[in-house]
């Protein structure tokens, strides 16, 4: 009996980046849907894969209904993820931006404040997406960072924006940080 075929892992992690349905990733992998799905599991396991609301050791998330005398009490929640390390203190705030009209899906407006100690901060905004990868911090955070800080912002963004994170390898990386 032939042994299925096995799951690249990088071009798994490469198409997990790619906007596309799960069935279509399988297909392009050219695997069985549950050698794709146990793929997947095998991520989850490894820590690179982080389901949405996850964060790491250390950091702390809370959220808030922030009120004006327009808003009432239907105004969208703001979150935030803060945590202390070796590079200083971070604040990952994301908060939902009003539909405009005519736009389906809110896009959600995200700000990083990081205090080493001077205080620099970046705000942009996203689209709903259901991953978050180093891969799009990297694209979107023009400091130059370490590795692990870029993971720990991948988690923080992706919290706050209620997506799974990605963790990609340092060593399947492809872009640089400015």
């Amino acid at each position: 009996m032939a042994r299925p075929p096995k799951v690249d892992q990088a071009r798994l992690i490469e198409l997990l980046c790619t906007p596309m349905p799960e069935s279509a990733r399988a297909e392009q992998l050219g695997v069985a849907r549950s050698m794709y799905y146990n793929a997947l599991d095998r991520l989850h396991r490894d820590g690179i894969l982080h389901a949405h609301g996850t964060l790491l050791a250390g950091m702390t998330c809370n959220g808030a209904h922030p009120r004006s005398k327009r808003s009432g009490t239907h105004h969208a929640p703001v979150l935030h993820v803060r945590w202390v390390d070796d590079a200083g203190r971070w604040e990952v705030q994301g908060s939902v931006l009003d539909e405009w009209e005519g736009e389906t899906g809110n896009d959600i407006s995200v700000t990083i404040r990081w205090r080493c100690p001077d205080t620099h901060k970046l705000s942009f905004t996203v689209r709903p997406v259901a991953r978050w990868s180093t891969k799009d911090t990297e694209l979107n955070v023009s400091w130059s960072l370490t590795h692990a800080v870029i993971k720990k912002l991948t988690v923080a963004i992706a919290r706050v924006i209620n997506a799974d994170a990605l963790l990609i390898p340092e060593m399947t990386h492809v872009v640089a940080v400015h």
